[in-house]
């Protein structure tokens, strides 16, 4: 990928991209000034490195090469993916007595972290484009539906403070509409449903997020 990119980088000369660019190159400089002051082992540069700015290479390549229909067939056939997502996160809880962190669905025990940004990528994306008139209802109820029986199963605390973040963002930054209001009803009604199923399985966990100074504390771990 980057050595497509870098011949076609000009591609981002739009700009709508100027800011993301420069964020970029302040967070790289950023790391670059840490690794210099604190005399970091070549080692774990080059393995942080890789860690850390794959993401990005992925980011532009997508911003390059992708298209609007791109995106679309692929946030299609994501929405395939959460169904067997959903299957397996059943199975894993019910059938091999996985939960909490060792609960990742389609990624495999032990992998929450792929499980939740899959998730939490489905409910924005089809949130706002229900709202835009992009999307039918089933697909963002599927999402949605979806991703809080996960999260309960996978004692997911920080999912459900991504999902309201991403959710009053979009909120926020979008105009008023029916279909807005009848979103924002569907997404209450989801995080009270989600809520009692997480108050089934780990209660201790519900008090955490519903509790101020609790929530501050788990905000704060490691």
């Amino acid at each position: 990928l980057i050595a497509r990119i870098v011949p076609n980088f000009s591609r981002l000369n739009v700009p709508q991209y100027k800011w993301v660019i420069l964020s970029f190159l302040a967070f790289f400089a950023v790391i670059v000034v840490g690794v210099i002051g604190n005399l970091v082992p070549m080692r774990y540069v080059v393995w942080g490195g890789r860690n850390t700015f794959r993401f990005f290479v992925y980011f532009f390549a997508c911003a390059m090469f992708l298209n609007r229909k791109n995106i679309e067939r692929v946030m299609t056939m994501l929405l395939g993916v959460q169904l067997l997502n959903i299957i397996l996160a059943i199975y894993q809880f019910f059938v091999l007595g996985r939960w909490s962190d060792d609960l990742g669905g389609v990624f495999g025990l032990g992998n929450t972290t792929g499980t939740c940004t899959l998730c939490l990528l489905l409910v924005t994306y089809y949130f706002i484009k229900f709202m835009n008139k992009e999307a039918s209802i089933v697909k963002f109820v599927f999402a949605m539906a979806t991703t809080m029986v996960i999260s309960a199963l996978a004692e997911q605390k920080a999912l459900y403070l991504l999902l309201a973040a991403a959710l009053i963002m979009a909120v926020v930054l979008t105009g008023f509409s029916f279909r807005k209001f009848i979103a924002i009803v569907l997404c209450l009604v989801a995080f009270v449903v989600g809520m009692n199923i997480l108050r089934q399985i780990a209660s201790e966990s519900l008090e955490i997020l519903t509790d101020v100074d609790q929530l501050l504390e788990y905000s704060q771990t490691t």
